[in-house]
């Protein structure tokens, strides 16, 4: 190798260097990381507790709680403050919530002391109205729906369990059942046969 090509080899080696210090490549952010800041919000709730939360958007937030009243189980946050809401009266003892958007959204839970059974009730982006009332011809004690899932709009499913009493060992079975609704109306698909409990459901390709 020559003089005068160990000479350029030296000058590019040394205007790259320079360059770097120069113009430094910033390393990329780490993947995976949740840099949140949290806060505490402290909401009035008496006798209640939030069961499920789901938002469409950071500012346009729904919390639902199993307990309390028909006045103060349903919560709604628009990006500042968390408030009860009152615009329609919520009979449904909430325990799930899921939605595909701002005017779509599902709440399930028990149907209140007004009818037996268990409520599905939906959200239109205006108002809040009971959708379903999930109920049985034979005598049980109570019906719940403990979670709605969907994959779209035309394809949506709740689970839950019936609650049977058995006065012969004075105890309560249990009977798991899914709902699924078609975009028009919904109905049962399944019930199990044994004692069960159904919390969550999700659908992967073709399996519930």
């Amino acid at each position: 190798m020559t003089l005068k090509v160990v000479l350029i080899a030296l000058i590019v080696i040394v205007q790259t260097f320079r360059s770097c210090q120069d113009n430094p490549i910033k390393p990329e952010p780490e993947p995976g990381k949740r840099n949140y800041e949290w806060k505490l919000d402290t909401l009035n709730m008496p006798m209640n507790y939030i069961s499920s939360i789901w938002g469409a958007t950071p500012d346009d937030v729904w919390a639902i709680g199993g307990g309390g009243t028909q006045y103060d189980r349903l919560l709604h946050y628009d990006g500042t403050k968390w408030s009860t809401y009152t615009k329609e009266v919520i009979w449904c003892s909430g325990l799930t919530l899921f939605g595909f958007s701002a005017d779509d959204v599902w709440m399930g839970g028990g149907a209140g002391w007004l009818e037996r059974g268990a409520g599905i009730w939906h959200y239109d982006g205006v108002e809040w109205k009971q959708n379903y009332v999930y109920s049985l011809e034979e005598t049980y004690y109570s019906i719940t729906i403990e979670d709605i899932w969907g994959s779209n709009s035309n394809d949506v499913y709740a689970c839950g369990e019936i609650t049977f009493y058995d006065s012969t060992n004075n105890s309560n079975n249990w009977r798991g059942f899914v709902l699924h609704y078609n975009g028009k109306a919904w109905e049962e698909i399944a019930r199990a046969d044994n004692n069960s409990q159904f919390i969550k459901i999700r659908k992967e390709k073709t399996k519930i």
